[in-house]
């Protein structure tokens, strides 16, 4: 079966009040599914938006975790979980991040999509938000 992660309020951009431990358990949920096969994916949204890009969530090693934010979604990836951000997100919470051609730098296989995407798949697979 798929799972759909949506992470949202889980990477606050100003202080980190809490270290990026909610981010922290969303993505390791996910990798959980993804290393048992599942098509999964993670929907970042408002306040965790700037993870999918390089430096959003940049050497951040939530308390309790041995492996950081950035790992942590490389490993997600390469076990072929996909990473979405949400667009209206997108624009808002990472335009203080280094800008490419199109707005701010995305990872590689990030893509940015509307929230319009999570009810289509919300009505096919089971959703677990954080």
């Amino acid at each position: 079966r798929s799972t759909l992660f949506p992470l949202h309020d889980a990477l606050p951009i100003c202080g980190l009040e809490d270290g990026g431990r909610v981010a922290a358990l969303g993505i390791a949920t996910a990798l959980a599914a993804a290393a048992e096969g599942k098509e999964t994916y993670l929907f970042l949204a408002l306040d965790s938006t700037p993870i999918g890009t390089p430096t959003g969530c940049a050497g951040i090693i939530p308390r309790g975790f041995t492996e950081a934010l950035d790992d942590q979604i490389d490993t997600f990836m390469e076990l072929g979980g996909k990473v979405e951000v949400c667009s209206s997100c997108y624009v808002e919470y990472c335009k203080h991040l280094p800008q490419g051609e199109t707005g701010a730098k995305l990872r590689p296989g990030v893509h940015v999509e509307s929230l319009s995407i999570l009810v289509d798949r919300a009505e096919r697979m089971p959703v677990i938000s954080f």
